[in-house]
């Protein structure tokens, strides 16, 4: 094109200067000297040469819009060519789109689950410089405390490095009953502050937000909806304003609804599990004594240009100041044997957590299940591009430029790719419906989950990406178009740089394979070794859930403890139930409340410590079938002037070393009455079945402590399903009160099984790749086995024809197989070597380099490679040697 403006050009400039020669030569003939004829030409001439250029500019456009018009049109008769070849192909085009299709599937699928969670902004102003503020104990086995309302107010004064602070606690509390309901309902609170708002961006669509001068709870108590609890509950309607709802027994005014989108971190990282119903003022009195009872959250915004290092140091001085500041919750001593320190955590690392790794790891699993359909794609394509090497020659010999080969071909390949993409689409979406309705709660941001624009783009980017390579395959041979003219006619054996390529292939899918299947056997060794796991109690015929007690009516634990103990003897009575207890904390629950224990007698090998403590009603042990060595409370133990506990046994060892600790006595918190200890309990697994024991002191729920109005209830029964007798509690609790809120009820198995969702869910996922993963292997080494076997039929007829027994013309064929195999497996055992450490983090009770493991998965590929080359033999040695000698 360049060359045809030139030339236009150079045509345009000398007929120009033709004429404006002639007219300089016909004014000096009439009489006008040569230097005024030359300018009078020189004006003429520069309009003709305005025209004469804008004819020229249009003629290149109109040059250009023809030069890709007729590109269109040839790429369009490509187009319609490659539709009718391909439908004289359908095994070629079904195989490579339900191929492709799969591989672009899974990786579009798995990779909206990780956008959504870990690449996505957190939906909150700054959300880059928005942080989680904590306390590092590393004293303690979990390391980390929650924030205390008076660290809280001295952070807030004293700290420059933020631009907003927020405190809240989310809680629980009962709604109701409303008229015709037969208990009162369960909502989800959080307690904040004002500035929480300003944190989280919060907007209301009705009314307003809390205050700061409501936070000192001197005026009527007041509530803020969420939306959605607003539409549930309410009905969406706007005069909602001014109404006065009964929360926990005491009634509050509601202020204002809040807009759609506005959550909590906690809504944002569990989703509907976590979702926070209604916003209630923080009582928040700065004239109180400051207490150590970090049991609150904070969450905050930097200032510009302040890193969460900077954060921290200012904090760190701002906590030595402390046993001067606050000398009522913190000591010198205290700050040295805790080692108690602040922490600032961008908020995304808090959200995410351990489920970022997860979804890697499997992000990182379905695109080598992508790899091993490319390769497999690739190896189809190149039997193609084999059939039709001949094709290509002639077209090149006969002029066919590299730019028409290429797109004929990218014709085929990309017509091709772009179904099997909007087939991986289809199934994407699909997929991510699934695997949210699968996912276990600990996946962060579940409702953000879905097929965005960015999700689309990465399915049509892998496909068109695919389609151009597999396109332009076909052109990097034109140089030897002559030399292929002059062998087609001689062999059909395929050059061995042509068997090396499509072995490599075979190769890298045995090897992806072999990692793959190693990981999903991994992961499904450790489950099978949780489910060895003795959690110390007896799952089956429990059931489970929590009673919410009004505070209007249970002022304090005395009347408490007195509801539970009639709810206890009541349900008890219930046909099909044997044993009923209560306890603050549910076994693999993952909630431990940390409690300042010492033990007293002169034996003990340790001083206090920070103990798991549970507080419980007698029959808490029979009900979930937990051996005690003594005894556990009875109801005569409480309101006694001698109050008891049992230990769990590691804490009795961690306490009295091998000394017996019934008997002996246990300072618990500020508590002047220390407890005497009457049993002692197996050791209950309370975070999770791949975590060791929680040490824990249980506490019979004294009278004269602060009440207790939430406790988790177990009901044990003969019934194989327990939820049969959930209608029966029910009506035993309207009878008592029907303003307590029964909630989550749920079996103990249920529980259970939960405890290993996440590495439930993550087998299933890893299983699933490689599962896809073998069965395009498999293909793949069959098809590439079959096509070399039937190249070289001439070959094995000549060795059939020259006495070889079939015995050994399979032997050679599924030797060939077998060294590809085996080739392979090393190479995914090199591939497993760095994967192995990622995944340790993800094993229970197993090791990456598991022998067991890795030797079933090396056999099975065997086996799959053996079947692979054994049917490409058997039906080679069909064709009668003399029909093979005659096609050769």
């Amino acid at each position: 094109m360049s060359d045809d403006r030139d030339r236009i050009d150079d045509d345009v400039d000398a007929e120009l200067r033709f004429h404006f020669d002639e007219r300089v030569e016909a004014l000096i003939a009439e009489g006008i000297a040569p230097t005024a004829a030359r300018a009078r030409a020189e004006s003429e001439f520069g309009d003709v040469r305005a025209v004469r250029t804008g004819l020229v500019a249009i003629d290149r456009r109109m040059h250009r819009r023809r030069r890709r018009r007729e590109a269109g049109i040839l790429f369009a008769q490509d187009v319609r060519q490659a539709v009718r070849r391909l439908g004289r192909s359908p095994v070629f085009v079904a195989a490579t789109v339900l191929t492709l299709a799969l591989g672009i599937g899974a990786v579009t699928a798995v990779f909206g689950v990780v956008d959504a969670v870990a690449l996505r902004p957190l939906p909150y102003p700054a959300s880059d410089r928005v942080v989680r503020v904590q306390n590092a104990v590393p004293v303690l086995d979990d390391g980390v405390w929650g924030m205390a309302k008076g660290q809280y107010l001295a952070y807030r004064e004293e700290s420059r490095s933020f631009e907003a602070l927020g405190l809240y606690r989310l809680d629980a509390t009962a709604i109701g009953p409303e008229p015709g309901v037969e208990l009162a309902e369960q909502v989800r609170t959080a307690n904040v502050t004002a500035s929480i708002a300003d944190v989280v961006g919060a907007r209301v669509s009705l009314g307003r937000l809390i205050r700061a001068e409501e936070e000192l709870g001197n005026g009527a108590p007041v509530v803020v909806l969420s939306n959605a609890f607003w539409r549930r509950f309410f009905g969406g309607d706007p005069a909602v304003l001014g109404r006065t709802i009964a929360l926990g027994g005491r009634p509050h005014e509601v202020i204002g609804v809040l807009e759609p989108g506005v959550r909590l971190p906690e809504e944002t990282a569990y989703g509907e599990r976590m979702a926070v119903d209604l916003w209630q003022p923080m009582a928040l009195d700065p004239t109180e004594p400051a207490q150590n009872h970090h049991v609150f959250r904070v969450i905050g915004r930097l200032a510009p240009g302040v890193t969460p290092d900077v954060a921290v140091r200012e904090l760190t001085a701002v906590v030595a100041r402390f046993p001067e500041t606050l000398p009522t919750a913190y000591s010198v001593r205290f700050l040295r044997e805790t080692g108690f320190a602040p922490m600032v955590v961008p908020l995304r690392e808090d959200v995410v957590g351990e489920s970022a790794r997860v979804l890697w790891i499997l992000l990182g699993a379905v695109g080598v299940v992508l790899l091993i359909a490319c390769a497999n794609v690739a190896n189809l394509f190149l039997v193609r591009i084999e059939s039709r090497r001949r094709e290509t020659a002639v077209r090149t010999v006969l002029g066919a430029a590299r730019g028409d080969l290429a797109r004929h071909f990218l014709a085929e390949s990309l017509l091709i790719v772009l179904v099997a993409g909007a087939l991986g689409l289809l199934g994407a979406w699909a997929a991510l419906r699934l695997l949210v309705a699968a996912a276990p709660p600990s996946i962060p941001r579940l409702p953000e989950i879905g097929m965005d624009p960015l999700v689309v783009t990465l399915a049509f980017g892998l496909a068109l990406a695919i389609g151009v390579v597999f396109g332009l395959l076909p052109t990097g041979g034109r140089g030897a178009a002559g030399r292929v003219l002059a062998e087609s006619g001689r062999s059909t054996t395929p050059s061995r740089r042509r068997r090396a390529v499509r072995s490599v292939l075979v190769i890298t899918q045995v090897g992806l394979c072999f990692a793959l299947l190693a990981g999903a056997g991994l992961l499904i060794r450790s489950f099978d070794a949780l489910l060895d796991v003795d959690p110390a109690f007896e799952s089956a015929g429990v059931l489970q859930f929590r009673v919410m007690l009004p505070s209007d009516g249970y002022p304090d634990n005395a009347t408490s403890v007195a509801f539970y103990r009639v709810l206890g003897e009541r349900v008890e009575a219930l046909p099909g139930v044997t044993a009923v207890g209560t306890a603050t904390a549910v076994p693999l629950g993952g909630v431990n409340a940390c409690t300042g224990t010492r033990p007293m007698a002169p034996a003990a090998v340790v001083d206090g410590l920070c103990i798991s403590v549970d507080f419980i009603t007698p029959g808490l042990f029979a009900a979930l079938g937990v051996s005690v060595r003594g005894r556990e409370p009875a109801w005569a133990d409480l309101g006694a002037g001698d109050p008891v506990a049992v230990v769990s046994a590691g804490l009795a060892r961690r306490y009295w070393g091998d000394a017996d600790p019934i008997g002996q006595l246990v300072r618990v918190g500020g508590s002047e009455t220390p407890h005497r200890v009457v049993g002692v309990s197996a050791d209950i697994r309370n975070d999770a079945l791949d975590r060791p024991p929680v040490d824990v002191l249980y506490v019979a729920a004294q009278p004269f402590r602060a009440a207790f109005r939430t406790l988790s209830v177990f009901v044990r029964t003969d019934q194989p399903n327990p939820l049969v007798v959930l209608p029966s509690v029910r009506r035993v609790l309207a009878e008592l009160d029907p303003r307590v809120a029964l909630v989550r009820p749920s079996t103990m198995d249920a529980i259970v099984l939960s405890s290993m969702s996440r590495l439930t869910f993550s087998a299933k996922l890893l299983g699933i790749a490689a599962f896809i993963a073998l069965f395009i292997g498999g293909i793949g080494i069959y098809g590439v086995v079959s096509y070399t076997v039937s190249q070289r039929t001439a070959e094995i007829g000549i060795r059939v024809a020259l006495g070889a027994r079939h015995v050994q013309v399979r032997r050679w064929v599924l030797q060939d197989t077998l060294r590809l195999a085996a080739i392979g497996i090393v190479m995914g055992w090199l591939i497993m070597l760095p994967l192995g450490r990622t995944l340790a983090s993800l094993l229970y009770d197993v090791t990456p380099a598991d022998p067991a493991t890795l030797i079933a998965v090396a056999l099975l590929l065997a086996f799959v490679a053996l079947l692979a080359g054994w049917l490409p033999a058997r039906r080679a040695l069909r064709v009668d040697p003399v029909e093979a000698l005659r096609s050769g």
